[in-house]
């Protein structure tokens, strides 16, 4: 089992649906599926927790980041 958190949001603004959405739509594609949320302490930051089974022969490498895939 592998398990990995991404941040969306930041200082001052919180993450808007549209980017949950598009990083939930990417995660899935590499086979990963939301584990849970939660948000960081005194920040507008959103903990998104992620994972998938072990690795699978022919499954595609694991990203650096799908954040950086935004536009």
């Amino acid at each position: 089992m592998e398990y990995r958190v991404e941040i969306l949001g930041g200082a001052l603004r919180g993450a808007k649906p549209e980017q949950l959405e598009s990083l939930l739509n990417k995660v899935a594609e590499d086979d990963w599926f939301l584990s849970g949320l939660s948000y960081k302490p005194n920040t507008n930051q959103m903990w998104v927790i992620l994972q998938r089974e072990g690795e699978a022969e022919g499954r595609s490498p694991r990203r650096r980041s799908w954040l950086s895939d935004w536009s």
